[in-house]
C-alpha cells in the first residue's frame, strides 16, 4: 500500500500517523517551486527579515503542527540552500537573508531544482538530478509523478 492510499484510509486508530505522514509528503519538492515544505519555510521567515540560525529555527518550528525536525537537520538544509549553484539566501555576518533569487523561488517565479538539481533520499524515493520525477502539489494534497 503506499503512503497516498493510506491517507485516504481510516487510520482513527493511530491518531498522529496521518499528520507525519502528510507531512512527510510535503518535504518532496512542490510544484511550481520545487522547494520542500522546509525549504519553502525557511524562506517565509526570511522574506520578513535577516535571522540568526537560533531565531531562524524557533520560527520555522513555530509553523509546524508538530515538531517535525532538530536544529541539525535544519541547519543541513540551510547550508545546502546558502551553498548551491543558485543560492536562494545568504549569510553576513552571523544572519541569513533571502537573495533575490530566493524571493523569486518563493513566489513560484523561478524553480529551485531546475536551478540546482537536487540529490535526497525520502523514504525509499531517491529524488536526483535537475528535474524531480515527484512533485507535491499543495492545493491537490496529493503527490504527482510528472
Amino acid at each position: 500500500m503506499d503512503v497516498q492510499t493510506l491517507l485516504a484510509s481510516d487510520s482513527s486508530a493511530l491518531p498522529f500517523l496521518a499528520g507525519a505522514l502528510r507531512r512527510h509528503l510535503q518535504q518532496f519538492p512542490w510544484t511550481g517551486s520545487g522547494l520542500s515544505r522546509t525549504e519553502r519555510q525557511v524562506l517565509q521567515v526570511l522574506a520578513d527579515r535577516p535571522h540568526t540560525f537560533h531565531r531562524l529555527f524557533a520560527a520555522a518550528q513555530k509553523m509546524e503542527e508538530r515538531i517535525f525536525m532538530g536544529d541539525s537537520t535544519l541547519s543541513r538544509y540551510v547550508r545546502t540552500m546558502t551553498g548551491c549553484r543558485a543560492p536562494v539566501i545568504r549569510e553576513e555576518e552571523g544572519a541569513y537573508l533571502l537573495t533575490d533569487l530566493g524571493a523569486e523561488v518563493l513566489a513560484g517565479r523561478n524553480d529551485y531544482i531546475r536551478l540546482n538539481g537536487i540529490n535526497r533520499w525520502l523514504g525509499g524515493v531517491h529524488l536526483i538530478g535537475s528535474d524531480s520525477l515527484w512533485r507535491w502539489d499543495e492545493a491537490a494534497g496529493t503527490l504527482r509523478r510528472r
